[in-house]
C-alpha cells in the first residue's frame, strides 16, 4: 500500500476566497455614528432623564427584587431565574444611556482600528503589485 497516495488525496487544495470586509465595516461605521449622534441628543434632554428616573430604573429594580424572591423559594424554578437574570443584563445595558453610548464609541474605534489595518495591507499589496 502507497501511503503517500492517501495523504495527497486527503490533502485536497482549497481556493481560499477573500472577502471584502470594508463596504461592511464602513456601513457599521455609519450606523454607530448614527446611534451615538441619537444618544447625544437623548442626553441632553430632561425627558430622557425623566424616563430614566421613572421607568427604567424602577424596571431594574423591580427584576432584581424578582429575582431575589425566585431565589428564596424552596422549590427554586432555574428557567425563571435565568429569564430574569437575561432581562436584567438587558434592562441594565439599555437603561443607563451613557454606558451604553461608550459601549457603542468602543465598537467604532475597534472598528476604525480594523478599518485602518485593511486599508494598510491594500496599499501595501497596491504598491508591491506596481513593482
Amino acid at each position: 500500500m502507497n501511503n503517500s497516495k492517501i495523504v495527497n488525496e486527503s490533502n485536497t487544495l482549497q481556493e481560499e476566497i477573500e472577502v471584502d470586509r470594508k463596504p461592511y465595516i464602513r456601513e457599521r461605521m455609519s450606523e454607530l455614528t448614527a446611534n451615538l449622534n441619537a444618544i447625544d441628543g437623548l442626553l441632553k434632554n430632561d425627558d430622557w432623564k425623566l424616563l430614566e428616573e421613572k421607568v427604567f430604573k424602577p424596571a431594574v429594580d423591580k427584576l432584581e427584587k424578582d429575582i431575589i424572591a425566585e431565589a428564596k423559594k424552596s422549590s427554586i424554578d432555574t428557567a425563571k431565574i435565568h429569564q430574569l437574570q437575561g432581562s436584567i443584563a438587558w434592562a441594565k445595558i439599555y437603561s443607563d444611556i451613557s454606558k451604553f453610548g461608550e459601549r457603542l464609541k468602543s465598537e467604532l474605534i475597534a472598528l476604525r482600528k480594523q478599518l485602518k489595518k485593511y486599508e494598510k495591507s491594500d496599499y501595501g499589496e497596491s504598491k508591491s503589485s506596481r513593482n
